[in-house]
């Protein structure tokens, strides 16, 4: 209630209990037309259908506001089983409204996982989800208020260590490539370098021996027998 500067938070009377404390206006804003209010703390006990009137406008129009406070914590995950090639986790959900919980690797790529366990304990509903995965990433459990769409996440890191590689990876091949063009490189050039010394080695053995004033032994022995 609003009139003419008179107002719930300023000492008027008959404001209900639940609310004292926890709503106010915008007073800047009421030359504007904007009244508008702003409810702290809220709680689920808040929900339900809001009217405003302008009591003296004629005629009347109120409007209606809905409003749906919901509460939902963050996921509880947890590993149920680890073996070396795969993990199996568990999400444990509660909230109100009712929830639709879903894992999401690191990708946002929503994951098939096992049919939801749900009970109901009041207004709360509880959501139970199980799922198993075979790689290495950081696995999301999502709880979606359904008729809000508001979502809270928690996140949980895995470490998978027989993972195989992800499609597309070429890592090993390359490894692989690099070592045989290192041992093919290798081999050429000891190759060459010993063929080049076998060379070298029938050279000297097949070669006729040159004497100290550039003539062959034959000439020089056949110069000796000639001047005998």
């Amino acid at each position: 209630m609003y009139d003419a500067g008179s107002h719930y938070n300023n000492g008027r009377p008959g404001q209900d209990d639940q609310f004292k404390g926890r709503v106010s206006h915008f007073q800047d804003q009421l030359q504007n037309g904007n009244a508008s209010i702003k409810i702290t703390r809220t709680k689920m006990d808040d929900s339900g259908n809001y009217s405003c009137d302008f009591p003296r406008h004629q005629p009347s129009q109120p409007f209606i506001v809905e409003l749906l406070v919901g509460a939902a914590p963050e996921p509880n995950i947890k590993t149920l089983d680890h073996k070396p090639d795969w993990a199996l986790l568990q999400c444990e959900a509660h909230g109100y409204p009712p929830l639709r919980v879903e894992w999401k690797d690191s990708a946002g790529k929503t994951l098939p996982a096992e049919e939801p366990q749900i009970s109901k304990q009041g207004r709360y509903s509880y959501v139970t989800v199980n799922i198993t995965v075979t790689k290495t990433d950081d696995y999301s459990c999502v709880a979606t208020q359904k008729n809000i769409s508001h979502q809270v996440a928690a996140v949980i890191p895995v470490h998978i260590q027989g993972a195989a590689p992800e499609p597309g990876s070429n890592t090993g091949m390359v490894i692989a490539l690099v070592v045989f063009i290192t041992l093919f490189v290798a081999a050429v050039v000891g190759g060459g370098l010993y063929i080049k010394h076998l060379k070298k080695d029938n050279c000297k053995k097949g070669s006729t021996p040159v004497a100290t004033d550039g003539k062959t032994d034959d000439e020089q022995r056949n110069k000796m027998m000639d001047n005998q």
